[in-house]
């Protein structure tokens, strides 16, 4: 989605997206893993914003929760079981 006060903002994070995991797959060990979360997929700046980038309380953080949630929560389950 590119806002209509960012017209390049779309792109940018796409790109941005995909160095984050370029960079975490090099830097992730079992010692210290790294989870990258997909937060764009999804998510409509129109919609889920008030200003194009910040999340709005009626979707956008909703969006956001879920997401982090369905990412982290069987890595947590994980850890309280060891």
């Amino acid at each position: 989605m590119k806002p209509s006060n960012c017209p390049t903002c779309g792109d940018l994070v796409i790109d941005l997206n995909k160095d984050i995991t370029t960079w975490a797959q090099s830097k992730t060990s079992t010692e210290s893993p790294i989870t990258v979360v997909d937060c764009w997929t999804g998510f409509d700046a129109s919609k889920d914003t008030t200003d194009g980038v910040h999340p709005n309380s009626a979707t956008g953080i909703q969006k956001l929760a879920n997401t982090w949630f369905t990412a982290l929560a069987p890595i947590l389950r994980k850890s309280l079981t060891i």
